[in-house]
């Protein structure tokens, strides 16, 4: 990140990732002295990459995508997404952009829950939105999702859930 007006705000959100970038190269080379070679001469691959979402009006929210293969039927991708105020650094959570207090709770476990059931491939376990729950902003509205395998079957994605901010203020 470059070209913040706040140098400290600036520094703040890039030693978040920056330490999120070594712990994918760590995890990265310790599957690789996990895994055999390579075979049929198909090469492991590690790669990053990141979107932005939303920047604007002081919030700047991105998703950082690091995919893996090490040999069988496909590769992995997982998602972290970070949504930060630009006036103090501070990183948000799902519960600082909506009401999650009191019935907006339950409401919104039983909105996901019935969404994944309802648009297949689940495989059980949900037991509620927690609250480190990965999300992103994108024009009014906060998109939440899990992880592949995390409550769904690979083949449906990531499992997401837009939650206009209107609705949920």
């Amino acid at each position: 990140m470059s070209g913040l007006g706040n140098k400290d705000v600036q520094a703040k959100m890039n030693a978040v990732f920056k330490k999120h970038a070594e712990t994918f190269l760590e995890s990265s080379l310790k599957g690789l002295k996990e895994v055999p070679a390579p075979q049929n001469g198909v090469p492991y691959e590690y790669k990053g990459d990141f979107v932005v979402h939303y920047n604007a009006k002081g919030l700047l929210s991105l998703t950082s995508y690091e995919y893996t293969y090490s040999g069988g039927a496909h590769g992995m991708t997982y998602r972290t997404s970070h949504t930060f105020s630009l006036k103090d650094g501070k990183e948000l959570k799902l519960s600082d952009v909506i009401n999650l207090i009191g019935k907006n709770k339950q409401k919104l476990n039983d909105l996901v829950l019935n969404q994944m059931k309802k648009e297949g491939g689940y495989l059980g376990g949900f037991k509620g939105v927690p609250a480190d729950a990965d999300f992103y902003l994108k024009d009014n509205a906060a998109v939440l999702y899990f992880q592949l395998y995390e409550y769904t079957a690979y083949a449906y994605g990531f499992p997401e859930f837009e939650l206009p901010l209107k609705a949920w203020k």
